[in-house]
């Protein structure tokens, strides 16, 4: 995928909320589901790639590269099959901090879901993760799709 940066101010509100993407899409989705792409571990690099999908609708395409030689990290890591990144590993801990979003404009991800609905836009987000006990980084790229940004925005509007 090729991409570049982008201004925050062209960038729909949606995609800028800083808590758990996971919890936002559950709680609008009918049928929230994690469907692991691809998973490479070659320590001490690992990268997973997944859509979050409302049943076969999907949401966002994700992709995350851990740097990491902490046994317990990338243990956790490599074992998320269909669970939450955010959920099981970077919101479970005080100690991992997020860095502030990178906006960007990308090539679609070449993935089947892509080809099959066209629905995906072609701006995403990047966001650095480190942890402060040990010397782990991860970096993950989301690009969203537009039914994602709908019900994001249509989440957020209920809870204003």
């Amino acid at each position: 995928m090729n991409f570049r940066v982008i201004d925050s101010t062209v960038v729909p509100q949606a995609m800028k909320g800083l808590g758990s993407l996971t919890q936002v899409l559950r709680s609008a989705s009918e049928d929230f589901q994690i469907q692991p792409l691809r998973v490479v571990s070659q320590s001490p690099i690992y990268t997973r790639e997944v859509i979050l999908c409302d049943g076969a609708l999907p949401l966002v395409w994700a992709k995350s590269t851990l740097f990491s030689k902490h046994e317990k990290t990338f243990a956790a890591y490599c074992g998320l099959e269909g669970q939450s990144l955010g959920e099981q590993l970077l919101f479970s801990y005080q100690s991992v901090e997020r860095s502030p979003y990178q906006f960007i404009e990308c090539s679609l991800p070449t993935i089947e879901h892509s080809k099959q609905c066209g629905l995906i836009q072609n701006q995403g987000r990047i966001s650095k993760f480190t942890w402060q006990e040990h010397d782990s980084t991860l970096v993950l790229v989301e690009v969203f799709y537009h039914q994602a940004l709908k019900m994001i925005d249509t989440t957020q509007s209920l809870g204003d």
